[in-house]
């Protein structure tokens, strides 16, 4: 008899190598309702796919120069999704954003300053955060 393989079978097995081998966080969003919150991501809905508070933090860390408020907008930039448009072109617009960083302008003392938000810190990637949820 063929041994049937599942859905479930293969997430668990993909979960397992993200975390023992790669050394992921996992966060356990289980509810025993579907739609039930909070689950511990921080959502506030299950549709969304960027954990905020984790994007938050990190950015903080990654970027410790820029001001708090100005790492506050830039991280909603990146968690707002337009409901139009070319899908191409969002996710090349996005994959830019990730490899480049995003400009931002802030003001410190009285100045106008201009700098680029990292995403990913390629320099230290023990900076950066792997997470599943599951």
């Amino acid at each position: 008899m063929p041994r049937i393989i599942t859905e479930d079978m293969i997430e668990q097995a993909a979960v397992k190598q993200l975390v023992e081998v790669n050394k992921y966080d996992t966060i356990n969003c289980f509810t025993p309702e579907k739609e039930t919150l909070p689950d511990g991501t921080g959502r506030q809905n299950k549709k969304q796919v960027v954990l905020q508070n984790i994007l938050f933090k990190k950015l903080c860390d990654i970027n410790p120069t820029i001001p708090v408020a100005t790492i506050k907008t830039a991280a909603e930039t990146l968690q707002y999704t337009p409901n139009t448009g070319d899908l191409m072109s969002i996710n090349c617009a996005n994959y830019q954003m990730l490899r480049t960083g995003i400009i931002v302008d802030y003001e410190i003392n009285g100045r106008k300053e201009s700098n680029r938000l990292d995403i990913i810190d390629y320099k230290n990637p023990l900076n950066n955060n792997f997470t599943v949820a599951r």
